[in-house]
């Protein structure tokens, strides 16, 4: 009978630690099968019936083996090399996280890795370094800079800023998508990973590009969302158009320096000129990340996208970026779609898609939401 089980042991073991436990499981079988009678295993059948018995007994002890080590796993028992070891360490460090002290930071806006703080009326110079160094010591934080002369609202961008601790190299480096952008935040600032409806709209974005497709994006900045679309998606061509002389030159060099000077371009020129941007031709997409206010005088956002819609083909999407209550956005689209339909009369215009980007407010009870349309 030992010869027999042993004969079948090798079937159910496997290379580690449960092949003892049917080794042991054999034995104990074999010693139990040694007082029996003889008349009890004569024959063909009686055979059969011994081997289903070990195998049955075999299989329960490494059910049972393996049920008790996973409960001694779950219990935070010593299973296996170095569990005592580890789960002592995951209790030290355990202890460490709660009675550590979360250091609070003085108000800041992170540009990549530069910190930007606003000036306080009464804040003298030494209370400014105080800022500045308490603010060195957050972790991803490179250099502080204050703001000298702020923009407010769409103007925030041409703010100027002055170096204040840490290095005095304002040039960041901001990657997303394996590509890198350069800002010289001392002549444009700019939250790079929040702009243009933020890096989860460029995500999305990609998704929709078609292969073979033109693709037109105005109020296109440093060139984020042109190279992310050129890089990562089958379009043909991808043309930028931005108003500012500064972010066209960071643009330009942010194409070259990932390399898509074949597929993207950028050129400095008015978003809302209809008759600048036929020049350019036709897209199948537009993304119009037009501002609401022109002049100080704030857009429907029919007047925003009318520019954009006179270049989009027929069947071509469009991306319109506008700014919405909560109440408006709740209301639905049909508002959105009825004031892109008055921007193009005698085309259909069907109502595709509508978010909030991103989803944190921009104002009291302000969001930015992006629209998508499909224009016959």
């Amino acid at each position: 009978l030992r010869a027999m089980v042993a004969t079948l042991g090798p079937a159910f073991a496997l290379p580690h630690g449960p092949s003892r436990h049917l080794t042991s499981g054999a034995a104990q079988l074999g010693s139990r099968a040694e007082g029996s009678s003889p008349s009890r295993f004569a024959g063909a059948d009686s055979v059969a019936g011994t081997r289903h018995a070990a195998c049955a007994s075999a299989l329960a002890l490494l059910a049972s083996a393996s049920l008790r080590k996973s409960r001694l796993h779950r219990a935070g028992g010593a299973v296996g090399r170095g569990g005592g070891r580890s789960r002592s360490v995951a209790l030290r460090a355990r202890a460490k996280k709660a009675a550590r002290v979360v250091e609070e930071f003085p108000p800041h806006a992170l540009m990549v890795d530069v910190a930007v703080i606003k000036p306080e009326e009464g804040r003298g110079p030494e209370e400014e370094q105080a800022v500045a160094d308490a603010l060195l010591r957050k972790v991803g934080v490179r250099s502080v800079a204050i703001l000298t002369t702020p923009g407010s609202g769409q103007e925030h961008s041409i703010s100027k800023v002055r170096w204040l601790a840490g290095d005095p190299n304002l040039v960041v480096a901001y990657k997303e998508a394996s590509l890198t952008f350069h800002l010289d935040l001392k002549r444009r600032l700019s939250r790079l990973h929040r702009s243009q409806g933020g890096s989860v709209e460029r995500d999305r974005l990609r998704g929709l590009v078609q292969d073979g497709e033109r693709v037109l994006v105005l109020g296109a900045g440093f060139g984020l969302t042109p190279c992310v679309l050129g890089a990562h998606t089958p379009c043909s061509e991808v043309i930028g158009v931005d108003p500012d002389p500064v972010a066209h030159e960071f643009a330009e060099e942010n194409i070259t320096f990932n390399r898509l000077d074949g597929t993207v371009s950028h050129i400095v020129g008015d978003p809302f000129d209809a008759e600048f941007l036929s020049t350019l031709g036709m897209f199948d997409r537009v993304c119009a990340f037009l501002p609401w206010q022109r002049h100080g005088c704030e857009l429907s956002l029919s007047q925003i996208v009318a520019p954009a819609v006179s270049v989009v083909k027929p069947g071509g999407f469009l991306h319109a970026y506008a700014r919405e209550t909560g109440d408006e956005f709740d209301a639905g689209s049909e508002l959105s779609r009825s004031e892109v339909a008055k921007a193009c009369p005698g085309r259909e215009v069907l109502f595709l898609f509508k978010k909030k980007v991103p989803s944190k407010a921009i104002g009291p009870y302000v969001w930015r939401v992006v629209l998508d349309f499909r224009l016959s």
